[in-house]
């Protein structure tokens, strides 16, 4: 399902997320533009906006589709076809096997990214829990958990992602899971999937099951009690869905600059 966002101008698109279509909220009449794409999957938040992931999702197949407008609690429902090409010279299943083999590359990205945003947040998070954990004398175990979270935080993101920051860099930067996924997505054709096509796939689904088990482990053995220990030593928890400042309009950014402290 593609949702439609309520605006109070005109539509744009959003610096640090994906692409929103969005409904003009002024007297008369009000249009929109969708683009018969589903939605696109979750981005890389703190990473620099070229490396954020796809600001789309794949393409939606021929069929029959539910529109939902909300107006002051009531609802409205309308029916909206999407009617195959007539040049088109594929055939119905082969449609399908392309929006399924880019579909199931979207849900790996966003899985990827879903983990590293929230290591994000632990990296940017935990040394100034650290500095604060040291001025604390009856805070040892916390500190040396929260030291070694850490560590295992930056060992574990090192897996997922080479963490290019500019454009160049995959020339040189090693291709990690996530940078694999974005290869075969760009890839993508209209003659997609390949027979290699698929079994890179399927090879990248297990091997990123492999990582985000480890992730999830580390989430609930490490993670999980570490928050309560900061909360009994009168700290904040970790938010783990932080998402970074917006930028100030008209305000000049350096693309390349740190990314977690954007």
């Amino acid at each position: 399902m593609r949702h439609i966002g309520l605006l109070d101008a005109a539509p744009a698109d959003d610096e640090d997320g994906p692409a929103k279509a969005g409904v003009t909220n002024v007297p008369g009449f009000n249009r929109v533009a969708w683009d018969l794409t589903a939605e696109p999957p979750v981005p890389w938040r703190r990473a620099p906006s070229w490396n954020r992931g796809p600001k789309h999702g794949a393409m939606l197949l021929p069929g029959t589709y539910a529109l939902r407008l909300t107006v002051d609690g009531r609802e409205f429902r309308q029916s909206l076809a999407i009617e195959p090409d007539p040049r088109a010279e594929r055939s119905a299943a082969q449609l399908g096997a392309h929006a399924a083999y880019e579909t199931k590359l979207n849900d790996t990205l966003s899985r990827i990214d879903t983990a590293l945003n929230a290591l994000d947040n632990l990296q940017l998070e935990l040394p100034q829990r650290i500095r604060a954990l040291a001025k604390i004398p009856s805070a040892g175990p916390a500190l040396a958990a929260s030291q070694t979270s850490l560590d295992a935080a930056n060992r574990l993101a090192a897996t997922l992602s080479s963490h290019p920051q500019n454009g160049q860099d995959n020339d040189f930067l090693r291709d990690l899971l996530r940078e694999r996924v974005q290869s075969l997505l760009n890839g993508t054709t209209v003659l997609s999937p390949t027979a290699e096509q698929t079994r890179e796939s399927s090879a990248l689904e297990g091997e990123t099951d492999l990582v985000l088990a480890d992730h999830q482990r580390f989430m609930n053995a490490q993670i999980a009690p570490l928050q309560l220990a900061l909360k009994a030593a009168g700290l904040a928890p970790i938010d783990l869905e932080a998402l970074p400042a917006k930028p100030v309009p008209g305000e000049r950014r350096d693309e390349h600059g740190s990314r977690r402290g954007e």
